[in-house]
């Protein structure tokens, strides 16, 4: 089975947010508490995401507007479609 990026979860919570549709504004601290994550291992994951592309960040101060590029949008959009299929029956590796 494929490995999924230990950042999905927290590309999954910025969607949920909002953060494809245009910058959201969150503290790491902010997000970490919704995941179950410290103020570091989420920064680990923004670095990442930005770093593969998935996201854009503006800093302000301590805080952070976070959006969703058409690539990270079209990851979380193809994991939830593999996803969905798996649940449904239709088989199909959860790739990522």
């Amino acid at each position: 089975m494929p490995k999924t990026p230990a950042y999905l979860p927290t590309l999954i919570a910025l969607y949920e947010s909002g953060a494809a549709s245009g910058p959201v504004d969150l503290s790491t601290s902010e997000l970490g508490a919704g995941l179950g994550l410290s103020q570091q291992g989420v920064s680990k994951h923004l670095i990442q995401l930005e770093h593969d592309g998935m996201i854009e960040r503006r800093r302000a101060g301590r805080r952070t507007g976070v959006l969703i590029t058409r690539r990270g949008a079209d990851s979380v959009l193809s994991f939830y479609s593999k996803l969905k299929g798996a649940v449904e029956g239709r088989g199909g590796a959860l790739e990522f």
